[in-house]
């Protein structure tokens, strides 16, 4: 059984790595069609930057969430973990990065109950930072919701469907049954007010995380831009919104469509539908880099522990 769980997580590695490549091959004519000046340059490589940032920032916010389930784990390993998960969101269905977390978690030796309710606590807490972020640009968010909100109603339908067919399931099964109050216990754990310390450093992890990639973002603007501009905070609120609508509404690899189109909208305020249009344009390429040189870190970080 372990030895098939590998052979399943090593093809789901492969498949993800190759579909990031193919999403890397698409784009190469962007990258070879870039003619930035030196300072354009730079503003690219800050960006990047600021964007491997907000996979620092995840990889501290998820090893605090094991931590409510007393899974100790370094912030090496943890971040290792989620560097290399990462390219699973190029996998249609945007889910991938999150089976990619449990199957590396369980070879880790994280227990598979505490990786995925871990996993769904910093989601749970993730969207809450990112609904406080997005009231920077409060009305985008009102025509977001209104826009995507039948895409938003059955999403959100049918992942308590498929909560309420597990939690049958679990009634049917005797030795489920048998369980329940173990699970109860374990679920309980969340609601300990111990944990709201943790659960605060979560939220002011993930704010950063969304604060670094607006900034990623705003840069990717200013490398495209003539002239120098300044950073609105509405910046920050129309990239949570982005990402949040994108979370909500999954599909595309990568959010890829969805949370562009948004960007688009919301920068077209604040920059000219032009500067939106490259600067979004240029933000996709600089996601793809990140992405990659995370991938590598975490490779990196895999040889250094071997």
């Amino acid at each position: 059984m372990k030895k098939l769980a590998t052979l399943a997580g090593s093809l789901l590695g492969a498949a993800c790595l190759f579909l990031f490549l193919r999403s890397a091959a698409k784009h190469w004519d962007a990258f070879q069609a870039l003619s930035l000046d030196a300072a354009g340059v730079a503003c690219v490589a800050a960006s990047v930057v600021c964007y491997l940032g907000t996979h620092a920032a995840s990889g501290a916010s998820w090893r605090l969430a094991l931590r409510v389930f007393n899974e100790s784990i370094g912030y090496a390993h943890a971040l290792r973990i989620v560097t290399l998960s990462q390219i699973g969101k190029y996998v249609p269905g945007n889910v991938g990065q999150h089976v990619g977390r449990v199957v590396l978690a369980q070879r880790a030796g994280i227990a598979t109950g505490h990786a995925v309710v871990s996993l769904a606590l910093e989601s749970v807490l993730l969207l809450g930072g990112a609904a406080l972020c997005s009231l920077a640009a409060f009305d985008l968010l009102f025509d977001a919701a209104r826009g995507h909100a039948l895409a938003i109603e059955r999403n959100l339908s049918i992942a308590f469907g498929l909560g309420i067919v597990a939690c049958v399931a679990l009634l049917l099964v005797p030795w489920s049954r048998r369980r329940l109050v173990h699970l109860a216990h374990r679920w309980l754990v969340l609601f300990s007010l111990r944990n709201f310390g943790l659960y605060a450093r979560i939220l002011l992890l993930q704010a950063c995380s969304f604060t670094l990639g607006a900034i990623a973002l705003w840069l990717a603007v200013q490398a495209v831009s003539p002239v120098s501009l300044a950073m609105p905070a509405s910046v920050l609120g129309v990239y949570a919104i982005a990402w949040l609508v994108g979370f909500l509404v999954p599909g595309a690899p990568a959010g890829l469509g969805i949370r562009e189109a948004l960007l688009v909208v919301g920068l077209s305020t604040l920059f000219g539908n032009d500067m939106a249009v490259l600067g979004t344009a240029l933000f996709r390429l600089v996601t793809l880099m990140g992405d990659g040189l995370a991938f590598l870190a975490g490779l990196a970080l895999s040889r250094l522990r071997d």
